[in-house]
């Protein structure tokens, strides 16, 4: 049993969801976070593990605040507010347990709730890809030679298998 949540640190209302011999998954009642054995998280899990380039982002970073482990990958991405009829498209630049940092057309506001598709890669070869829908909130946008830099922090996903 986990003994507290990775991302809030309780250490009470943990529940174990899953258990096969190799990995176990857990949640946290507080939070609502769902994590894998000793802290790997589920939605990076999902991303990371069938995205077909995954590079670990190294950054130096002065805060005292430690930064969750983030992903470089281009994968095909689709967004919309509340406000948008239409989706529009988008490619992450880099995935972590905490969200998404995507490069899009235009600059969306902080705490703008989004919601977004991603397409990951099948693990069966020659399938479809599955998505992972997310829904989230914008905590930064920024302009970056002529696109936006949108980084979107993930409540919530699930993943539609093809």
């Amino acid at each position: 049993m986990a003994s507290e949540c990775p991302r809030c640190g309780q250490r009470t209302g943990i529940q174990q969801l899953e258990a096969t011999p190799e990995s176990a998954w857990y949640n946290c009642e507080t939070c609502r976070y769902v994590w894998q054995g000793s802290g790997l998280d589920a939605f990076a899990h999902v991303v990371c593990s069938r995205a077909v380039t995954v590079r670990p982002v190294t950054e130096r970073r002065p805060s005292a605040m430690p930064r969750a482990p983030r992903f470089a990958m281009d994968l095909p991405l689709r967004y919309r507010t509340s406000s948008d009829r239409e989706w529009q498209d988008a490619v992450t630049e880099n995935v972590s347990r905490s969200g998404i940092l995507f490069r899009a057309r235009r600059r969306l506001r902080a705490r703008t709730a989004v919601e977004l598709v991603l397409e990951v890669p099948n693990a069966v070869p020659g399938a479809p890809p599955d998505d992972v829908t997310c829904l989230g909130d914008v905590v930064r946008s920024e302009s970056v030679n002529g696109d936006s830099a949108v980084a979107v922090a993930v409540g919530n996903y699930r993943l539609r298998s093809a």
